[in-house]
């Protein structure tokens, strides 16, 4: 007999919401009610073959014999950009495998392992589910951050579905009350409400049994090849699965050859320089714990156990291989596989989950677009449900500072004068700088900056602005036009901050930072954020210095909760100015090199459309990476509060300072941010 109730938590569970960014367990479902209608005046005894009878069922849910399965998965090397959209993360499923799933692909056909994970709970598309981050060991909101780091992955798993529920009803009809809940029109805070309450999906299907599964994640940092790696997978399995191990006695130097990774049977010394983790959940072998128990660091988690273990390769230390061992249902505390097959029975689990998206269900209610937006912008990115609301507030439309068409195509006495014009050695390229001020109209906040070379000849340098193209509503009469102050570089005197850009008898830049300065209000008065800049050239002495200046703004009843520095795109300065140096220690930028930005936008052009720059004489100065901050950076609504002029291995380039913001009004409306 099952001793938890699962057949009666399941089958209420049928016709709930559900999150599809979370893990998939019945404990995350929302609310107690059906979103859908089903007919509740016939009730019938459901059959559970094998498990007796439910009473009190709706017709409409019926039940369905389960099966049981070894899946062993291929393996394939990812070799992804997430600038290019046609890079993804591959999967190769070989034709003569049938997934434990239920799906059975060609040979040649390519399949990305997230998108395997969503077909398994019947949902379209690419971008991974809560249950893949999950099992995968990725972090949710920083999953594609995690994605670019990872080189191939794969499992290997036995799934024992004992039976199945299913809702059989068509058409499906969503309840009064959800459809009087979705929004008529883009209302940031009532669109979160509605996710946060009914969630994005609805069950319609459950699979109870229980699932074995080994799981490993090659990061990019290993060079341990796919077959070689799909081999110890199988092997492991074997072992973990049949009993078999494929060591022989006269290939016992073989066993020297298997990364450490994958003995989770064998106690192992700890390496402090170098190390891969096996992971596993509560669920994984408590004998296996023991006995690594004095060998290895252990930390414990909310629902998991994490064994750090060195991997080794013929003497030779290697990094990079993640074996991940996961059971669910059954008694999950037991020793071996063979023991914990018999307490499937006994204490099953919900393993499979079939969704379909409750926008699908909205036919012919206003407002189904914006629900459907709002919610494909939560499950590709996936800020924190608490900072969903600020997260739609910024996904407006950006637009650039001066805009391309406002820009002077030939030179220009004011724009581009002599005076005004940046010289790096005695015979070499003049830089003119655009002294110009850029400001944002309706002073909207600043979400990126950029430097640009405009002009036929594209040698004169200008610095953009991307802001939001509408005011958030949670900004809205709260930016104070009355208040703006304009604060820069050119107000030190201090030559610590001057670092010469090419030879010190030319010109030079000014590194100092540029912030509000706190004295400006209090922490109940407001926060200042960035709402215009231009540059300056400015003479010290005999020194000739590019200068920053930035417009700030008051935002009032608001104080900022975090901040943080961004860089260019090479990550690393080097600097010669010991203020400078200070200065960047203060900030908290690491002088190493910075990993390429993950982009999961699915447009064609993400950063925006290509610019060319007709002459490449003149990028060698400077460096014209966009520092910005968008949906993809959690939580996802970041201001620009300050920046610096920066030396970036002998290229002009910026460092903007970004912050998330707490309004004071809403906090006692129980809708603030909580920092």
């Amino acid at each position: 007999m099952m001793s938890n109730g699962i057949m009666e938590r399941a089958q209420k569970s049928l016709g709930r919401g559900f999150d599809l960014t979370s893990d998939f367990r019945l404990k995350f479902c929302k609310g107690e009610k059906r979103l859908v209608f089903l007919n509740e005046a016939e009730k019938k005894e459901l059959k559970v073959p094998g498990f007796g009878v439910i009473k009190d069922v709706s017709v409409d849910i019926k039940c369905d014999k389960g099966d049981r399965i070894r899946y062993q998965s291929d393996i394939l090397e990812f070799h992804q950009v997430f600038y290019e959209p046609s890079r993804r993360f591959l999967f190769l499923i070989p034709a003569t495998d049938v997934g434990a799933w239920g799906y059975k692909f060609m040979r040649s056909e390519i399949v990305q392992m997230s998108e395997l994970f969503n077909q398994k709970a019947s949902v379209p598309g690419k971008i991974p589910s809560g249950l893949f981050n999950s099992m995968f060991g990725f972090e949710g909101c920083t999953w594609a951050a995690d994605a670019a780091n990872t080189k191939c992955l794969g499992l290997d798993g036995y799934f024992i579905s004992l039976f199945s529920f299913r809702i059989d009803r068509y058409p499906l009809v969503l309840c009064d009350e959800v459809r009087k809940a979705v929004p008529s029109s883009w209302d940031p805070c009532a669109l979160a409400r509605f996710i946060e309450k009914y969630g994005t999906h609805i069950i319609v299907g459950l699979s109870i049994g229980g699932q074995d599964v080994v799981l490993v994640r090659q990061d990019k940092s290993s060079n341990l090849g796919p077959s070689e790696l799909k081999r110890h997978l199988d092997d492991l399995g074997d072992q973990l699965f049949t009993g078999i191990c494929n060591f022989t006695a006269k290939a016992r130097d073989q066993k020297s050859k298997t990364p450490q990774a994958f003995n989770v049977f064998d106690p192992q010394p700890v390496a402090f320089d170098s190390f891969s983790s096996v992971r596993s959940t509560k669920d994984v072998s408590s004998t296996v714990a023991n006995n690594r128990f004095n060998c290895l660091e252990k930390c414990q988690c909310d629902h998991d156990t994490t064994l750090l273990t060195p991997v080794g390769n013929n003497g030779k230390w290697v990094a990079g291989i993640t074996v991940l061992c996961a059971k669910k249902g059954g008694d999950t505390s037991v020793s071996s596989h063979c023991e914990w097959l018999p307490t499937v029975l006994s204490m099953p689990d919900a393993i499979q989950f079939s969704l379909i998206p409750i926008t699908s269900l909205l036919k012919e209610v206003p407002g189904k677009g914006f629900l459907s937006h709002a919610i494909n912008l939560y499950i590709r990115y996936k800020p924190p449900i608490s900072d969903l609301q600020y997260f739609l507030d910024f996904q407006s439309l950006k637009i650039w500072a001066p805009v391309h068409n406002d820009l002077p195509l030939g030179p220009s006495t004011n724009l581009a004068s002599s005076s005004s014009a940046l010289h790096f050695y005695l015979l070499g390229p003049k830089l003119y700088v655009n002294t110009s001020q850029v400001v944002t109209v309706g002073k909207r906040p600043v979400t990126g900056m950029r430097f640009y070379l405009e002009g036929m000849k594209c040698n004169r340098l200008a610095i953009h602005l991307e802001h939001l193209a509408n005011t958030p509503s949670i900004l809205a009469n709260k930016i104070d036009d009355s208040i703006q102050l304009w604060r820069g570089t050119d107000e030190t005197d201090n030559e610590g901050y001057f670092e010469a850009i090419h030879r010190k008898k030319f010109s030079h830049v000014c590194t100092a930072p540029v912030k509000y300065d706190p004295r400006w209000s209090t922490r109940e008065d407001g926060a200042y954020i960035v709402t215009g800049a231009k540059l300056q050239i400015k003479n010290h002495n005999s020194k000739r210095v590019l200068h920053l200046r930035l417009l700030f703004s008051k935002v009032s009843h608001s104080f900022i909760v975090q901040s943080s520095w961004a860089q260019g795109s090479s990550g690393f300065s080097q600097r010669s100015g010991l203020f400078s140096a200070i200065s960047t220690s203060v900030t908290g930028n690491p002088g190493k090199e910075k990993p390429k930005p993950v982009v999961v936008d699915s447009s064609v052009f993400p950063l925006g459309p290509p610019v060319p720059v007709q002459t490449q004489k003149l990028l060698k100065f400077v460096d014209i990476s966009h520092l910005c901050r968008g949906p993809q950076d959690s939580p996802g609504h970041w201001l620009v509060t300050g920046a610096r002029l920066d030396l970036d291995k002998g290229k002009i380039s910026l460092q903007v300072k970004f912050s998330l913001l707490n309004i004071y009004p809403w906090k006692n409306q129980g809708a603030a941010k909580k920092s």
